[in-house]
């Protein structure tokens, strides 16, 4: 996927990756991980029409209690963006 952010997002956009080390291989959907990210980096890029960085993270995470997620107890794997950009107003 990197390279097909990379062409997405554009020069101006700088996509860094901090995957967490160890992280439990998981069963996904393939195709609809890949369309969630991009759908998500898209989403990025529009709020920083100017650039600025894109941040993909994935780490370890054990559910203990019930968080409202409709999730089962267990051991899952986050993924988490965040983005330079400057967020919604807050009228919106």
């Amino acid at each position: 996927m990197s390279d097909l952010l990379s062409r997405t997002l554009g020069s101006g956009i700088i996509v860094e990756k901090d995957l967490g080390d160890h992280v439990w291989q998981t069963l996904a959907d393939r195709n609809e991980l890949e369309v969630a990210f991009l759908n998500i980096a898209l989403n990025a890029r529009d709020a920083m029409p100017n650039g600025g960085t894109l941040t993909i993270e994935s780490r370890k995470e054990t559910i203990s209690e019930n968080i409202g997620m409709n999730l089962e107890k267990g051991d899952y794997v986050a993924i988490r963006f965040t983005d330079t950009g400057k967020g919604m107003p807050a009228e919106i």
